[in-house]
Order: structure tokens, then C-alpha cells, then sequence
């Protein structure tokens, strides 16, 4: 069986770039259908690594859902259990973070080791300080994506027998540019459950789909997350870079690949723009 990943990050729908937005988007869905045709494949899937939204707002989401979602539901000829997504640091509400700041700056400036941060995001006292950015995120995912059994922090998905897919918030500790604070160095990711879920996944062939590169991340994140790449994953697909890169890792003991994606819109007059096709044979 051949399967077939189209792999897309940072759509940033509603960048209040209208005249840029909509060229970008239809030539990408025109694209899309034309790469489709040529290809051979058994099943399709479309891996979206976030950002879906420039602004975590419901007029956005619905845009992104018009012009992404539905047009690729439709040239795809796919439903939408098809589409694994998992959030960035614009899908949260700015807006938010100014309303809890008292609390969750000193979160954000912590720097939580690992355990302590895993302890943290399961308290029920600071759930709604950490996580209530998140709710038109998790509003369009539940209600418009049918993934009402997705976590805001990790999340497994089975393709078929051999090839599953691990969803990772990078963007839990995320401020989303308020203040023009610098989220670099501050990111912490829910290992916990992400260990628990490669515990009980016992495809032959594990993905990793995140938003932020682990170097952007804390310290004990980057070494946790590599260590993991080597152990687990066959592939690694992340974005926020706005930028596209490949690494290849061989030895005798593992070997993985981890794609760095491009933005597929931010402006019209950007060098690196665009999505990729990745091919999954069962081995």
C-alpha cells in the first residue's frame, strides 16, 4: 500500500492581505490538483503543522475552513478525517495572554524542568490560565474538524497498520508575540503523554507532526525530543521557520528524517512559499 502525505504549515489565513491571501491560495489549490493527477497512491492524507490563522479568531478559522479545508476536501476527493492538524503560535488568542498575564508570565519565564512542567499543565487551578487561549482553536478543531477526542497537548492518529501519526503542541507555553515577547527558549511540550502514546502505539512506523523545531524550545525539551527522534520516529515534520530544510540521519542503531516546511502564505513576494508530497511505502 502506498500512502500519500501532503504536507502544509502556516496558511495564516486572515493576514489582512487580501490582494496577496487569495492569489496564493487558489494557485496552491490549482497546484495541488495538478500534482495530485500524476501521482499514484492508495490513500491520502493532509498533515497540516499550524498556524492555520494569522489571528486566533472565529472569522479566520471560518476563512481558513472555506479556502484550505473544504476546497481541499473537495480536489482531493477526501473527507475530513483525513486531515491531521496540530496548533502554532498564531492559533492562539493574543488577547487572552493580556487577560491572564498576571499569572502566566511568571509561568512563561519559569522555565519549568521536565517534570514539574508536566505537573503543571494537569492542574486543574492552571488549566484554564495555560490553555484558555486555545479556544477557538479547539472550538474549529471539535466542531468544524470532527477531532473531538483531540488533546491541546498530544494526540496519536493511525493511518493503517504501519504507519501512525503523533500530533505535539510546541506553542503550550506560547505568548503568540504579545508584548513582542520572544517565545524562543521557552517552549515546553507534554512528554508525559507523549511517552504514554508511544507506549501503547505499536505501528511499526511513527511520524511526529509539531509546530516549532525542537531549538526552540527549553533546554531538557531539545534533548528529550532528539533522543525521541532516534528511539521512535521515522520522520519529523515541523514548520514556524518560515523557511524549508531536510536532515537524514543514518547509523546502524536508527535512522529518521526531519522536514522543516515552508510557509505556504505569509506574503506573495516571499522567497520560500509552498507545501510538499511525501510518499509512505508500508515496510
Amino acid at each position: 500500500m502506498k500512502t500519500l502525505l501532503l504536507n502544509i504549515s502556516d496558511i495564516h489565513a486572515g493576514s489582512d492581505k487580501a490582494e496577496n491571501e487569495g492569489l496564493v491560495l487558489s494557485k496552491f489549490i490549482i497546484d495541488v490538483k495538478e500534482q495530485v493527477s500524476k501521482m499514484c497512491y492508495d490513500e491520502l492524507y493532509v498533515l497540516i503543522g499550524g498556524d492555520l490563522v494569522s489571528s486566533a479568531t472565529e472569522e479566520n478559522y471560518s476563512l481558513f475552513d472555506k479556502c484550505i479545508i473544504q476546497k481541499l476536501v473537495d480536489v482531493l476527493n477526501i473527507e475530513r478525517d483525513h486531515f491531521i492538524i496540530t496548533s502554532g503560535n498564531h492559533d492562539l488568542k493574543q488577547s487572552y495572554i493580556g487577560e491572564v498575564k498576571e499569572s502566566f508570565i511568571p509561568i512563561f519565564e519559569a522555565l519549568y524542568g521536565e517534570e514539574d512542567f508536566n505537573d503543571l499543565i494537569r492542574k486543574e487551578a492552571q488549566k484554564s490560565t495555560i490553555f484558555g487561549k486555545f479556544e477557538p482553536y479547539e472550538n474549529y478543531i471539535q466542531n468544524s474538524m470532527n477531532l473531538s477526542g483531540q488533546s491541546l497537548t498530544c494526540s496519536c492518529y493511525s493511518l493503517n497498520d504501519k504507519w501512525s501519526v503523533h500530533t505535539l503542541n510546541t506553542a503550550v507555553l506560547s505568548v503568540g508575540g504579545y508584548n513582542k515577547i520572544s517565545d524562543n527558549g521557552h517552549m515546553g511540550v507534554d512528554t508525559r503523554s507523549l511517552h504514554e502514546h508511544l507506549r501503547e502505539d505499536n505501528h511499526p512506523n511513527k511520524i511526529l507532526l509539531m509546530h516549532h523545531p525542537e531549538y526552540f524550545c527549553m533546554d531538557w525539551v531539545k534533548h528529550e525530543l532528539k533522543k525521541l527522534y532516534k528511539s521512535d520516529f521515522v520522520l519529523v515534520l515541523s514548520g514556524h521557520t518560515h523557511d524549508q530544510d531536510c536532515f537524514c540521519s543514518v547509523s546502524k542503531k536508527f535512522n529518521y528524517i526531519r522536514c522543516e516546511a515552508p510557509q505556504l502564505f505569509t506574503d506573495k513576494y516571499d522567497d520560500t512559499l509552498g507545501y510538499n508530497f511525501i510518499e509512505l511505502q508500508c515496510i
